[in-house]
């Protein structure tokens, strides 16, 4: 036992000394300020907690097994109101079950309402592709973001080129003919470099979108085709993009700047484009068309070089091509007379012993035009019409 301690006989309260007998039964002073009325205090309450519907929602989806009735997901969105059921399918928590693609992630994707929310903005390209499908009539594969751009202008699109192909080839209502900021998704694909090098997955691209009716024609900036962008940007392709020519939706005349560009940069690879030239149903008018969009001054030599490979690759089509009529009834040869091409037709006169030089509509033959259009010829005449201008007055 410890010792006993003796209580002291005093103790100071507010500099009062006090005994501590007198202590012990004193009461303390009240102050009605600083008293605590016990019947005035609030009763303990319980702070309720309402669950958001769309947290609900996903609980109670994340409860299901996926091996259950089809039925359960549906019953369950039965109580739910339309934007909370769409704000769920753009949840992590619906991607993260479509993602499985198993039964439940069936059964999420049978019951999507249909909308026009960009859900594919999430969707590509982590859900998988029988799902997207199973989804497509009720899903706006067109909507757009803030900036007016499809889904199909984002950064992943080129990471996943065949599931893109996939996409456009089996969906009938996407717009793939879209311009935004002057550029389709195509061209922007083109601009920021990034389509894909794999041979197999770029020949199925430039055919699904030739399917699909993508507008291979429209101009892009300095009145380029989307072939001389892609030489010009991403070199490494020429081999490769040699298969364009076979694209009979694309007019390969439309520009030459391409063709010259090959010529100039990536010599090697001419055999394959004029290969493929040939195996086109509008063969004949090929040479002409391209001939026609440059000056003689900027082809130079260059056009004698590809006649020279057209004709080691096919010499028959390639005498066609040079003997095709226009509808003026003009052929190459009547362009490169009116035009003084003196290098390019000597070649053509000299190697092509097949050639014609028939009268085109006008009863004008290449010898008349070339004639016509020499210089002094050409003064002569416009003296004459200031002659017959003053003769008028």
């Amino acid at each position: 036992m410890g010792n006993k301690v003796d209580k002291h006989p005093y103790i100071t309260i507010n500099g009062n000394m006090v005994m501590c007998e007198e202590f012990d039964t004193m009461s303390l002073p009240t102050n009605t300020n600083d008293s605590i009325n016990m019947n005035t205090l609030p009763a303990t309450s319980t702070v309720t907690v309402t669950t958001k519907p769309l947290d609900k929602l996903k609980k109670e989806i994340d409860l299901i097994k996926s091996k259950e009735s089809t039925n359960d997901i549906e019953k369950i969105l039965k109580d739910y109101d339309a934007t909370t059921i769409l704000d769920y399918y753009e949840s992590d928590s619906a991607i993260n079950i479509l993602k499985h693609n198993d039964e439940k992630a069936l059964q999420l994707a049978h019951n999507i309402p249909k909308n026009d929310r960009g859900v594919m903005f999430k969707y590509f390209p982590d859900v998988p592709f029988e799902l997207i499908m199973v989804m497509s009539k009720n899903i706006n594969f067109n909507a757009v973001d803030k900036n007016g751009k499809t889904f199909l202008y984002g950064s992943n699109v080129s990471k996943k080129l065949k599931y893109i192909c996939d996409l456009i080839e089996n969906v009938d209502d996407i717009n793939i003919n879209m311009i935004v900021n002057h550029r389709t998704f195509f061209e922007t694909l083109i601009l920021d470099k990034t389509l894909s090098c794999r041979n197999t997955e770029l020949i199925k691209f430039f055919e699904v979108l030739d399917k699909k009716k993508y507008n291979f024609n429209k101009w892009g900036y300095n009145n380029d085709t989307f072939l001389t962008q892609i030489l010009k940007k991403m070199p490494e392709l020429t081999f490769i993009l040699a298969n364009t020519m076979k694209l009979d939706s694309f007019d390969i005349t439309t520009e030459s700047r391409w063709l010259y560009h090959i010529l100039k940069h990536n010599l090697d690879h001419i055999h394959n484009y004029v290969y493929y030239m040939f195996l086109r149903k509008d063969y004949l008018k090929i040479v002409l068309g391209l001939y026609s969009n440059l000056y003689i001054d900027v082809w130079g030599d260059k056009f004698i070089i590809f006649l020279k490979k057209a004709s080691c690759v096919h010499k028959e089509k390639t005498i066609q091509c040079l003997n095709y009529k226009n509808e003026k009834g003009n052929t190459i040869i009547h362009k490169m007379a009116k035009y003084h091409d003196d290098q390019t037709l000597q070649f053509c006169v000299n190697y092509f012993l097949e050639l014609k030089f028939d009268p085109n509509n006008e009863e004008k033959t290449p010898l008349m035009l070339y004639n016509e259009n020499k210089l002094e010829n050409k003064l002569e005449n416009n003296n004459k019409s200031d002659e017959n201008d003053i003769a008028k007055t």
